[in-house]
This record gives C-alpha cells, sequence and structure tokens, in this order.
C-alpha cells in the first residue's frame, strides 16, 4: 500500500482473505467494482492454500504465472473487465516481504505511472555502477540485489554498489538499508570491480 500511494494511486486496503477460493473472490470481486488495479500479496503459488490462480480465472484471466527473478518468481498478472467495460488489471505478487517490494517496482508501479498518464513507465534513475565485494547470480533467473550506492572515492561522479545485507527474500533490514536495485543476469556471479545496472531508490548520501 505504502509502495502504491508512493507512486501516485489512490489507495483502499481489501482486508485480508481467509485460506478459501470463496473468501478471496468475494473481496477480489469487490476491488474489481472500482479499482483500475488490484494487487494481492500471497496465495499465488501451488498450496493447498493458494488460491489467486483460480480466483483470476474466475473474475477474468490469468495471463501471466511466474517470472524468472530472484526474488519473486511467484507471481501473476490477469485481466478483468468491471460493469461498463472498465479494463482492470490484476497483480498477484508473492508471500514474502521483499519478494513484494520487487515484483511491485518491476510490474505493478510502471502500470500505475501510465495509468496516471506519465509518458515514463520506468522513473527510477538508473546508472551504470561498479560492485563492491561480490554478489552471486542464480541459474535461470534474474537476480534483483538490494544494495547500498554510495559515491565512488576513486572516479567522481561514479558510483558503487555493495550488498546491502542478507538478500534471502524474508530479510527486511537488508530491504530498509538499500537505496537502490542492482540487476544481475542469470547465471552470472559478480566480482569486486565489475560493472552493473542499478536503479536509485534514494539519492545516495554524498
Amino acid at each position: 500500500a505504502a509502495q502504491a500511494a508512493e507512486a501516485g494511486a489512490e489507495v483502499r486496503r481489501l482486508g485480508v482473505a481467509r485460506d478459501t477460493l470463496a473468501d478471496l473472490l468475494a473481496l477480489l470481486r469487490e476491488a474489481v467494482g472500482w479499482a483500475d488495479v488490484v494487487v494481492l500479496s500471497g496465495g499465488v503459488s501451488v498450496g493447498a492454500h493458494d488460491h489467486v490462480k483460480a480466483a483470476f480465472a474466475a473474475v477474468g484471466t490469468l495471463d501471466v504465472w511466474r517470472v524468472a527473478i530472484k526474488p519473486g518468481r511467484p507471481f501473476a498478472f490477469g485481466r478483468a473487465v468491471a460493469v461498463g467495460g472498465r479494463a482492470v488489471r490484476l497483480f498477484g505478487l508473492p508471500g514474502n516481504p521483499v519478494s513484494v517490494f520487487v515484483t511491485f517496482e518491476l510490474f505493478v508501479r510502471p502500470v500505475l505511472r501510465l495509468l496516471a498518464g506519465h509518458r515514463r513507465a520506468f522513473d527510477r534513475p538508473e546508472r551504470l555502477v561498479r560492485v563492491a565485494g561480490r554478489l552471486r547470480g542464480s541459474s535461470g533467473r534474474l537476480t534483483v540485489a538490494r544494495v547500498v550506492l554510495e559515491p565512488d572515492p576513486n572516479r567522481p561522479g561514479e558510483l558503487v554498489a555493495r550488498s546491502s545485507g542478507g538478500q534471502d527474500s524474508h530479510m527486511l533490514f537488508s530491504l530498509a538499508t538499500a537505496n537502490g536495485l542492482l540487476f544481475v543476469a542469470p547465471d552470472v556471479d559478480l566480482a569486486e570491480g565489475d560493472e552493473a545496472t542499478a536503479w536509485m531508490l534514494r539519492t545516495p548520501d554524498a
């Protein structure tokens, strides 16, 4: 909700659905009645109590399921049509908080910006930075690492990126201390001094 508000959306909370398809459908149908974009968190995998896929299919279409990124592989996108023909975008994000943050930045925020009339879907400043230390990639998936971006003491005007801490999807501390997201290509490990692309979430401290 905080990310959506920061992106300029008017936010209404759905509340917490019980682990039943019926309860989730009731909240989802209510949201489709007034929202342009519906964002759910959790219930998007394949467990006995994961009902997002079925709920999206019941109210509209399920167009995307799973994405090759880490963190955030459990992901769903679909569409519904409200009364009067209004299009509604449906996003099912993972349950772990860091995965939610990352998938929101990559997929939901750009849609909110375009719907709000911005010409650019992606607005986070993008920089080519040098890596301080080692960052491991993931087999077959794009890794989105949480990093601290700092001025490079040896290269005026350039930035270095160091890991903000543990990179598991439940580790909120490393997310809270990060001011950037750094992208590591699939099957690639970055070594000290390697260059990579990063998004700036906040302006680095001078």
